[in-house]
């Protein structure tokens, strides 16, 4: 269990990336477009509800025993039809099941579904799971999982939601928690120095992004605008920063002081330092 996350994009966006030079920008996803829906429990016997996966939080979920052909999949629904290019997975056992994942679109209200970003994902662990795929406008969504293992499938976070992508790159002073970041150590020792056992207390992670050379434009916008008042009150983001190289995705909340650009210069350019406490499954 554990891990740094996996992002899954879709190869036309990834060319797309590529040829404009961004595909090492860092991005986030925050609008959870999900829960102005319907959600619900497709194939399969639910045992939590469905809308728990749209909560944001980590603490609840939905889960759901699989039907015999051990398939179940979460459905969202819409009035009218929601462009999205992202869906964030987060608190889920999927890799610990050996679950194959598929992210789906219908056109049709949901008789026939349109895999994105490839078809099969098989998550090797239970870390966080981002899909980036160029945007579509559909009214049913779904995520469907196999499973050969009979397990129950679960699922804490089902983030349907855009792509806030930055116009720079963060090259330095950024520590990605790959492994716990915030680990407190009991140890104890004799009076002669032997060291008796050591345990630790599991804090879980904090990020601290320092987001350097954002134009004034970008920072005035509607969609930074949206994203500062939403992460500054409280709501959670996937956030990958460097994601053609490693791929590293989190799925975390303001862990810190208020998001707050500053002007840097005479450029007319602007700084803010992202601080997030990162949720973490080990």
């Amino acid at each position: 269990m554990g891990g740094d996350g996996v992002i899954v994009t879709d190869s036309v966006l990834a060319a797309t990336l590529a040829a404009a030079g961004t595909q090492n920008n860092p991005f986030l996803a925050h609008c959870n477009i999900g829960a102005t829906g319907t959600v619900a429990t497709g194939v399969g016997t639910e045992l939590s509800a469905a809308v728990n996966a749209v909560s944001g939080g980590t603490y609840n979920f939905w889960a759901c025993t699989p039907n015999l052909s051990d398939l179940a999949t979460l459905n969202f629904s819409f009035a009218s039809a929601k462009t999205i290019n992202f869906i964030g997975i987060a608190a889920h056992n999927l890799g610990s099941i050996g679950a194959v994942v598929r992210v789906r679109y219908s056109l049709d209200a949901g008789a026939t579904y349109i895999n994105l970003a490839g078809g099969d994902i098989t998550p090797l662990d239970d870390a966080a799971i981002g899909v980036r795929f160029p945007a579509v406008s559909a009214t049913h969504w779904q995520i469907r999982a196999v499973v050969a293992s009979g397990e129950d499938v679960v699922i804490g976070v089902a983030l349907l939601s855009t792509v806030l992508d930055l116009p720079s790159r963060i090259y330095q002073g950024y520590t990605p928690p790959i492994t716990q970041t915030r680990v407190e150590l009991l140890s104890n020792l004799s009076e002669g120095g032997h060291i008796l056992g050591t345990s630790y207390v599991r804090r879980g992670s904090q990020i601290s992004a320092a987001l350097k050379y954002l134009p004034a434009a970008f920072v005035r916008g509607t969609e930074w605008i949206n994203f500062q008042r939403a992460f500054n009150q409280g709501r959670p983001i996937f956030w990958a920063w460097r994601p053609g190289k490693y791929g590293d995705i989190f799925y975390g909340v303001r862990g810190g002081n208020e998001l707050v650009p500053t002007n840097s210069g005479p450029l007319d350019l602007m700084s803010a330092t992202l601080d997030m406490a990162v949720y973490d499954d080990v």
